[in-house]
């Protein structure tokens, strides 16, 4: 059953076509990678998804709804954002943050149910934040302020979870960490995630299915061996490259020596 859907989607800002023609399809139980070189849109194809930027052309459904007619707390009670990037200046506690996930249910005033509290301690039990749920956010390691952003979004309860270049500017081993959480997620509670991921191969080694964005278009779209051919990899990111498995059996990217002078 595909729970999230583009369908002839067309973006841009200002006049300038970022994405055209882009169909998209995403499952419960199913982790998809937006991948493309900088500039692709994948960000921009995201804020689409979540509702927060209107298509020129083309829709975007969830359980075959029109995620335009929906109001802004029904979409975030379905639909947990994880931007790229994000800061807070002011000095909210891990605790606090998560809390916030809970606005779409309760609004902004009513106070925190039980429920409310029970649904964010799971969501840092879930994400390995118990211990710090008194540290403060500027006190935090990327890694754990990463982990802060997706236990936020998943307080909101949400069916799709959205993810902005998650591993950015984490070391090898957080970036390991964290996309081992999104997997397990997906994997335990169904949930559909879109994630846009720069890293080829960890795009290959966490992803289902990847799509890539090329030219304004979704260039080439299945599963890893399908989209990360040699072909793609030169016409579309200019390297001599290919996939193969390692001793462990995960996808791993072999990147060889330009000799084209």
């Amino acid at each position: 059953m595909t729970l999230i859907e583009a369908q002839q989607l067309a973006l841009g800002y200002n006049g300038h076509t970022v994405v055209d023609h882009l169909d998209l399809t995403a499952c419960p139980g199913e982790l998809v990678g937006l991948i493309g070189p900088n500039g692709a849109g994948k960000t921009t194809v995201l804020r689409a998804l979540a509702g927060l930027l209107d298509p020129r052309r083309g829709s975007v459904l969830l359980d075959d709804h029109s995620v335009d007619a929906l109001s802004s707390a029904a979409r975030a009670r379905c639909i947990g954002l994880i931007p790229q990037g994000e800061t807070y200046t002011w000095p909210l506690k891990v605790e606090e943050l998560v809390l916030l996930g809970r606005a779409p249910h309760r609004g902004w005033l009513l106070p925190m149910s039980h429920h409310d509290h029970a649904v964010v301690d799971q969501a840092m039990a879930l994400t390995q934040l118990v211990e710090l749920r008194q540290r403060p956010i500027d006190k935090l390691s990327g890694g754990e302020r990463q982990r802060v952003m997706i236990a936020r979004a998943l307080a909101q309860e949400p069916q799709v979870l959205l993810l902005d270049e998650p591993t950015a500017n984490l070391d090898v081993h957080h970036q390991l960490r964290l996309l081992d959480l999104v997997r397990g997620l997906v994997d335990t509670r169904k949930l559909t995630a879109i994630v846009a991921i720069h890293d080829l191969a960890l795009a290959a080694r966490y992803c289902d299915r990847l799509i890539l964005l090329h030219q304004k278009h979704g260039y080439a779209v299945g599963k890893p061996e399908e989209v990360l051919t040699p072909e793609n990899l030169r016409t579309v990111f200019d390297i001599d490259a290919e996939l193969y498995r390692d001793p462990r059996g995960e996808w791993a990217l072999c990147v060889h020596a330009d000799e084209r002078g």
